[in-house]
């Protein structure tokens, strides 16, 4: 599983929140439950450079590459399944992602967090109904449009670490967490299928 294919779910969210609605969409979105994180940049910036340095790292360590290089998917779609799917299925990945200060359930949360602030910022944007909104995914979404240039830039960056690792499956949106082409409202969780996430 690709610690890389998260980057896309991420770094696209404020992108996915300013694409048009899909002709003949509903116009109330079913919203992920908020696990309740709060997104800064301080966490996302660490997590993307242990992300970096994973992906350099894979370009040489087998162990690391042949990680990166599997698909299994997890069985469960909440926070601690998906880091002890994680664990199980990366420990080299996990281990490395930690000793560089990212520790796989603020790696996870910021995803799922993510998801939903672009899903948020949507309603937002397209001044559709928001009253199913929590405060904090309002917060989030506030986040994600004021620091779009930089979470873009980091998105540009991850893109160019994976191809020159060869890694490059988490840029075409597949299973392992990429952002769909269907807007805000189309995400996979990062490792997972379920269509959102559930509370701790």
């Amino acid at each position: 599983m690709k610690y890389a294919a998260l980057v896309c779910l991420l770094f696209a969210a404020p992108a996915m929140a300013q694409m048009p609605p899909q002709q003949g969409a509903p116009q109330q979105q079913q919203m992920p439950p908020s696990i309740g994180y709060k997104l800064t940049m301080q966490p996302i910036e660490t997590c993307h450079k242990a992300m970096m340095t994973l992906l350099q790292r894979a370009r040489t360590d087998a162990a690391i590459r042949a990680e990166q290089e599997r698909t299994e998917q997890p069985e469960g779609d909440t926070v601690d399944q998906i880091v002890n799917f994680m664990k199980k299925q990366a420990p080299a990945s996990t281990a490395m992602m930690v000793a560089n200060g990212c520790p796989p359930d603020q790696y996870v949360k910021i995803g799922f967090a993510t998801a939903e602030a672009a899903m948020a910022l949507q309603m937002i944007e397209q001044k559709g109904p928001t009253n199913t909104l929590t405060p904090i995914a309002r917060e989030n979404a506030a986040f994600i449009k004021a620091n779009a240039t930089r979470l873009q830039q980091i998105d540009s960056e991850a893109d160019a670490a994976e191809a020159a690792a060869g890694l490059q499956g988490a840029q075409q949106g597949g299973p392992q967490g990429g952002a769909q082409p269907g807007g805000a409202g189309n995400w996979t969780p990062p490792g997972g299928t379920s269509p959102a996430p559930q509370r701790r």
